[in-house]
Formats: structure tokens, C-alpha cells, sequence
């Protein structure tokens, strides 16, 4: 950087030279002093000229060079910036597929556990267990109500069989006393029947 100052102002010291002497060599043309305009722009105005075209080619190849490695650090800039993007794609990848995953065993675990006690539900066997839940969502909630619906079933059954058994009792007891009572009406009417007949 101090050497393109340094030649910078090396440009500008030049061009006022450069001008100075065009000046002198317009004067000289004027006063149709040619020999001495021709002299004053091949010894004095053109190597001053060339020298300040060398110190811009200088500048000029001195600011490709730092565009080029700016090139060249950029490029490996947007490498490990594309390198680190995909990096972070496909960790990101790999994390939300292992939560839906984990998500979708947290839902279909419980709704098959369901499913069997629904099937042995179905079969009219109610001594299963309770299908437990430990999540607090919507599938608890199933699972709550589910059970509470095969205990009150079960509760039902039990209380269906119970009368049942108890109306086999009465009956039985209510046919024992109709026999009593028949076998009572027989003979009350076997006595009535001999009584007419000793009235005769």
C-alpha cells in the first residue's frame, strides 16, 4: 500500500511536470520556435510521460494482484461457507428425522397397546389391565376413558350375572313352592272329594 502512495505521488509530481513543459512547448510552437518546442517534448516531456505510464501499469498490476488473492479468499470463503451450510443440512436433517421418529412412536406405541385390549375386549375377556399412558394428551385421554368404559363394563357384567344367579335361586324356589302348593291342592281336593262321598 505505501509503495502505491509512494508511486501515486510520483504520478502526480510527474503531470505537473508533464504540464509545465507542455506549456513551454505550446510557447515555443507559438512563437514558431519549433527546434526548441521538438527539443523541450523528446528530451524533457516524453521520458517524463513514459516514466508516469510505468508508474500506472505499476498501480494497475499492483491492484490485479490484490483483486486476485481478494479472489482467491473470497472463493475459499464461499467453500467453507457451502461446506459448513451442508454440514448444518444434514445435522438438521438427521435431528428432525430422529424426533419424528421418537414423535411417531409416542403415538402409534399407546394406539396399538389400545388396539390389543380393544381386541381382547372384544372376545368378552374383561380381566385385562388397564392400559397405562404416561403422557398428559389426547391419546391419555383415550386410554382414561377407554379404561373406564371396560371397568364399567365389567362392573355391568358382574352385577347382570349376580341378578342372574339370584333369579335362578328364585326360581327354583318359586317352582319348589308351586309343587308344594300343588301337591296341597291335590290332596285338599282328594279330602274334599271323600268328604262328599261319606255324605252320601
Amino acid at each position: 500500500d505505501d509503495v502505491m502512495f509512494d508511486e501515486l505521488a510520483q504520478i502526480k509530481n510527474n503531470q505537473e511536470m508533464f504540464l509545465q513543459y507542455a506549456e513551454e512547448i505550446v510557447t515555443a510552437t507559438n512563437a514558431n520556435d519549433f527546434e526548441s518546442a521538438e527539443n523541450t517534448l523528446f528530451t524533457y516531456a516524453a521520458p517524463i510521460n513514459t516514466e508516469m505510464m510505468g508508474f500506472i501499469d505499476n498501480i494497475v498490476e499492483f491492484q490485479t494482484t490484490e483483486m486476485e488473492n481478494t479472489t482467491v479468499e473470497t472463493t475459499e470463503t464461499a467453500q467453507t461457507s457451502t461446506t459448513l451450510l451442508i454440514v448444518v443440512s444434514i445435522v438438521g436433517t438427521i435431528i428432525a428425522i430422529a424426533l419424528a421418529l421418537r414423535m411417531t412412536s409416542n403415538i402409534t406405541s399407546p394406539l396399538i397397546r389400545l388396539k390389543d385390549a380393544a381386541m381382547q375386549l372384544s372376545t368378552g375377556d374383561l380381566r385385562a389391565d388397564d392400559v397405562a399412558m404416561k403422557s398428559k394428551d389426547e391419546i391419555f385421554d383415550l386410554a382414561t376413558a377407554f379404561n373406564l368404559m371396560k371397568n364399567n363394563l365389567a362392573q355391568l357384567v358382574s352385577r347382570v350375572t349376580s341378578n342372574v344367579a339370584n333369579t335362578s335361586s328364585s326360581t327354583e324356589q318359586l317352582s319348589a313352592s308351586t309343587d308344594a302348593i300343588e301337591e296341597a291342592t291335590k290332596e285338599m281336593a282328594t279330602r274334599v272329594e271323600q268328604i262328599a262321598q261319606d255324605g252320601r
